[in-house]
Protein backbone atom coordinates (compact mmCIF):
# COMPACT_ATOMS: atom_id res chain seq x y z
CA UNK A 1 0.00 0.00 0.00
CA UNK A 2 2.72 2.02 0.75
CA UNK A 3 4.77 2.26 -2.34
CA UNK A 4 1.67 0.86 -4.77
CA UNK A 5 1.61 4.69 -6.12
CA UNK A 6 4.79 4.68 -7.46
CA UNK A 7 4.07 1.26 -9.88
CA UNK A 8 1.66 3.58 -11.62
CA UNK A 9 3.64 6.70 -12.55
CA UNK A 10 5.94 5.88 -15.75
CA UNK A 11 9.05 6.83 -17.22
CA UNK A 12 11.82 9.02 -15.24
CA UNK A 13 9.37 10.14 -12.36
CA UNK A 14 8.27 6.37 -12.06
CA UNK A 15 11.46 5.33 -11.50
CA UNK A 16 12.58 8.20 -8.92
CA UNK A 17 9.25 7.50 -6.81
CA UNK A 18 9.67 3.93 -7.18
CA UNK A 19 13.20 3.95 -5.50
CA UNK A 20 12.07 6.89 -3.32
CA UNK A 21 9.07 4.91 -2.03
CA UNK A 22 11.19 1.59 -1.69
CA UNK A 23 13.83 3.87 0.39
CA UNK A 24 10.98 5.46 2.85
CA UNK A 25 9.90 1.98 3.58
CA UNK A 26 13.01 0.20 3.63
CA UNK A 27 14.07 2.83 6.41
CA UNK A 28 10.77 3.00 8.12
CA UNK A 29 10.65 -1.42 8.18
CA UNK A 30 14.33 -1.21 9.70
CA UNK A 31 13.39 1.40 12.44
CA UNK A 32 10.26 -0.07 13.31
CA UNK A 33 12.55 -3.50 13.84
CA UNK A 34 14.93 -1.88 15.89
CA UNK A 35 12.12 -0.21 18.35
CA UNK A 36 10.74 -3.36 18.50
CA UNK A 37 14.48 -5.55 19.65
CA UNK A 38 15.28 -2.38 22.12
CA UNK A 39 12.12 -2.91 23.94
CA UNK A 40 13.09 -6.59 24.25
CA UNK A 41 16.31 -5.99 25.40
CA UNK A 42 15.25 -3.24 27.71
CA UNK A 43 12.64 -5.51 28.82
CA UNK A 44 15.26 -8.47 29.53
CA UNK A 45 17.44 -6.06 31.59
CA UNK A 46 14.70 -5.06 33.27
CA UNK A 47 13.71 -8.33 34.22
CA UNK A 48 17.04 -9.77 35.30
CA UNK A 49 17.36 -6.38 37.61
CA UNK A 50 13.80 -7.71 39.16
CA UNK A 51 14.90 -11.46 39.68
CA UNK A 52 18.80 -10.35 41.26
CA UNK A 53 17.09 -7.76 43.46
CA UNK A 54 14.48 -10.01 44.83
CA UNK A 55 17.24 -12.64 45.52
CA UNK A 56 18.14 -10.16 48.44
CA UNK A 57 14.99 -10.60 49.99
CA UNK A 58 14.19 -14.16 49.85
CA UNK A 59 14.28 -16.00 53.05
CA UNK A 60 13.90 -19.93 52.69
CA UNK A 61 12.02 -20.84 55.72
CA UNK A 62 9.89 -23.38 53.81
CA UNK A 63 10.17 -26.77 53.25
CA UNK A 64 12.81 -28.74 50.73
CA UNK A 65 11.58 -29.61 47.89
CA UNK A 66 11.63 -33.16 46.92
CA UNK A 67 10.90 -34.10 43.39
CA UNK A 68 8.73 -36.88 42.66
CA UNK A 69 10.03 -40.37 42.61
CA UNK A 70 7.43 -43.33 41.78
CA UNK A 71 10.35 -45.35 44.04
CA UNK A 72 9.97 -43.93 47.07
CA UNK A 73 5.96 -43.97 46.97
CA UNK A 74 6.23 -47.90 46.49
CA UNK A 75 8.37 -47.81 49.50
CA UNK A 76 5.62 -46.57 51.90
Amino acid sequence: MTIGNAFFGSGVVGIISLVGLFALWFVNTIGILVMIEGTSAMLHSLRLHWVESMSKYYIGGGTPFLPFSFRRSEDE
